[in-house]
């Protein structure tokens, strides 16, 4: 793994770390529970993309069958969170790339960690907004108080680990001019 006459083996670390946060993230937007209601006669779970009562699941029906807060915070956040994947599959596949080119010996191109890292930043604060308005506006919706669940949990821990991992795939690859395509 010879890339600019050294080892980067850094720059490997931080690319796994990038997939590993995908994966969280994923993980996190398609499970059911990103809050949790729980009381000796009832255990409700809810996701972006769907609920658990009782052990009885369904999805979400949209076209007037949601109160229209709800309905729109929802749809908020499912849109910011396939935002938040979109851009993590763009910073993961940027950066894979930038670390194989060198492997082949093909020359790099300073255009890839850009392209992550961006990609990485615009993931953590799509994350962000998604699970911002996933418990103010959620919260505020229902008359009882959900507890926070795991996959809530999972897409903001996969969110700042993907921001960290493209932060830092990126300062591991700037600095060495030699053997880049130009970006122009």
């Amino acid at each position: 793994m010879s890339v600019h006459g050294g080892d980067n083996y850094p720059s490997l670390v931080f690319v796994t770390t990038i997939w590993l946060s995908v994966v969280l993230h994923i993980v996190g937007v398609a499970t059911p529970e990103w809050s949790s209601y729980h009381t000796p006669q009832l255990s409700a779970t809810y996701g972006l993309w769907g609920y658990c009562v009782n052990g009885k699941c369904g999805e979400y029906r949209y076209a007037g069958k949601l109160p229209p807060p709800m309905e729109y915070s929802l749809k908020v956040c499912e849109v910011f969170a396939v935002l938040g994947l979109l851009a993590s599959f763009l910073g993961l596949a940027m950066a894979t790339v930038a670390l194989l080119l060198p492997m082949m010996g093909k020359p790099k191109s300073a255009m890839f960690p850009v392209i992550s890292l961006l990609s990485c930043v615009a993931t953590f604060i799509f994350i962000l907004i998604a699970t911002i308005v996933w418990r103010v506006k959620m919260n505020n919706i229902f008359i009882v108080d959900f507890q926070i669940g795991y996959s809530f949990i999972l897409s903001i821990i996969g969110g700042i680990m993907i921001c960290m991992g493209g932060v830092l795939f990126y300062l591991a690859n700037r600095g060495v001019s030699h053997n880049y395509i130009p970006i122009v």
